[in-house]
């Protein structure tokens, strides 16, 4: 894969990313904006059971920096990773698994229709109720991560293992 095929999904502007990144490097678009983690950024909050990652391929980076958010609060997890999109910022599925995989046990799912090999078969499975495919376990979800075609997304479900001494 060319490092570009990276880029190649819509924007919110409608252009790609490659492009938008060119006009940016030209200097006739920048937008400074601060950078924070959850970490820093939910420290006061009291209680958080839930923590939801949708983020495109930057699900490594994010998850570092939650680190301490996740082991106060044990947040039930629902992360979405995008196997292609991690390689693409030098990551992979296995990493993610890797840094929750001591604390955490998980399901995992994928309701990918792209493996649908005619236009027609894709443009009829719009109309019906996706089939998820629940992976058996961890080697299996890696497996399809790192296969050929890789799924766009994979689905994580993550629930915090009991601690062991805890009462």
């Amino acid at each position: 894969m060319a490092s570009t095929d990276c880029w190649r999904f819509p924007s919110i502007t409608g252009n790609d990313l490659e492009s938008e990144a060119q006009v940016t490097q030209r200097g006739e678009t920048v937008i400074n904006v601060s950078l924070t983690t959850l970490d820093e950024d939910l420290a006061g909050v009291p209680s958080i059971s839930l923590l939801k990652i949708d983020c495109e391929g930057f699900e490594f980076d994010v998850l570092q920096g939650a680190r301490l958010l996740i082991e106060r609060h044990s947040p039930l997890l629902f992360l979405e990773i995008h196997p292609t999109l991690l390689g693409c910022f030098g990551h992979a599925a296995d990493e993610v698994l890797e840094l929750l995989r001591p604390d955490y046990d998980f399901d995992f799912w994928c309701f990918d229709q792209i493996r649908l090999p005619s236009k027609l078969g894709r443009s009829l499975a719009k109309f019906r109720r996706p089939k998820g495919l629940c992976y058996t376990d961890a080697a299996a979800m890696l497996l399809a991560a790192n296969g050929d075609p890789r799924p766009a997304q994979i689905y994580l479900i993550g629930r915090r293992k009991p601690r062991v001494g805890v009462t």
